[in-house]
């Protein structure tokens, strides 16, 4: 099983959340509980960190998904937004997926990184592992 997790990065917001996710057997990703906040993510190199412990908290697990509201949302209520409009509208949600068990490469949405996203990467969001990508590719 491929480990997900998702980044909304704020276009008008400073801070980024990122989400850990669970699968049903069904195949049906939905975020997990308590997702990252990291405030003022150009400026450290946080992001790298929560994507990493959230990709390790990627699990199995069982939910009725049916009955969820918007507004039960985990990334919308860790959100500052007063509605699930404006965060909508506010944050870009960047789906990340391993490519291999290993994790030697990722996907962003349905783009494979190739060594210059992965350097760009690196500088963006301060990954340490992303030197090891690079080598292994």
């Amino acid at each position: 099983m491929l480990r997900r997790a998702c980044i909304y990065l704020g276009t008008t917001a400073k801070e980024a959340i990122v989400t850990a996710l669970h699968i049903n057997s069904a195949g049906v990703s939905f975020e997990q509980d308590e997702p990252a906040v990291i405030a003022d993510w150009r400026q450290t190199p946080g992001l790298g960190v929560a994507l990493r412990f959230a990709l390790e908290r990627f699990s199995l697990q069982e939910r009725n998904l049916r009955n969820l509201k918007k507004t039960e949302w985990p990334s919308y209520r860790a959100s500052s937004s007063r509605s699930v409009r404006e965060f909508e509208a506010t944050y870009m949600c960047i789906s990340i997926q391993a490519l291999n068990e290993a994790e030697l490469s990722m996907t962003l949405g349905p783009i494979r990184l190739m060594k210059r996203t992965l350097r760009f990467m690196s500088r963006l969001i301060g990954m340490d592992q992303t030197k090891s990508l690079i080598e292994n590719s």
